[in-house]
């Protein structure tokens, strides 16, 4: 991920409320952390890069593990605020479901491999705390889900838990370097490939027409897809 893209992100996250100088220690933080993970990172140099005192890192932070906290928190709400604001679209199904995939993988692709390695080395207390965000962040990504399932949007005999499995294999092709090596436009179009391939599977007649995908024919799109 770029400096500018970890920026991006965490602008979009905070809140507006949130105190200018909050605001600048956890976009510094945020571009550290992501260029070279938050174990690498002190807090003179995250204050330096916010141009703030060290007095004021701790009036809002006790330590950098609280602001890696805070910004993993923060981007998670954000996301489940984007789930929302797309479910409420008045979109077909096969469009909606597009869309909150798109969200899921982004959140994936806008990880560096310095910051996803904090994890990996991360103490107790730090482990606990991703454990229970992954849980929240699977949770509600199983309640989209099962709604669409009463809707009738989806398949009933699709296990949600299945669909939240594939997504993470279909995640672990896209990180693929060897196979990314044969797709001209990079991770995008594999993103696109991955993609197409959760909807219409290996069948050319499931997969509708450029000019057909339209929300007329979202239904049976879906269907095809998921049948494979």
């Amino acid at each position: 991920m770029t400096t500018d893209a970890a920026m991006e992100a965490v602008r979009w996250a905070l809140p507006a409320d949130v105190p200018r100088k909050k605001r600048d220690i956890t976009r510094a933080a945020a571009r550290l952390f992501y260029r070279h993970g938050m174990r690498r990172v002190s807090v003179e140099e995250i204050c330096a890069s916010a141009k703030a005192s060290k007095g004021t890192f701790y009036k809002y932070f006790p330590n950098k593990i609280e602001v890696l906290k805070y910004i993993l928190v923060e981007m998670s709400e954000a996301s489940h605020r984007r789930v929302a604001a797309i479910e409420a679209m008045d979109l077909s199904f096969a469009e909606k479901a597009r869309l909150l995939l798109d969200e899921r993988l982004d959140a994936t692709r806008k990880t560096s491999s310095a910051f996803i390695e904090d994890f990996y080395h991360a103490g107790e207390e730090l482990a606990e705390f991703i454990e229970e965000l992954t849980a929240t962040n699977q949770r509600r990504f199983l309640e989209v889900v099962t709604a669409a399932q009463r809707r009738g949007d989806m398949r009933p005999e699709v296990k949600p838990e299945f669909v939240l499995a594939l997504l993470g294999k279909l995640n672990e092709l896209a990180g693929d370097d060897a196979l990314r090596a044969h797709y001209a436009g990079g991770y995008v179009e594999l993103m696109h490939e991955v993609v197409d391939f959760f909807f219409y599977g290996l069948l050319s007649s499931a997969k509708p027409a450029a000019d057909g995908g339209g929300a007329g024919g979202g239904g049976d799109d879906r269907e095809g897809g998921e049948a494979q």
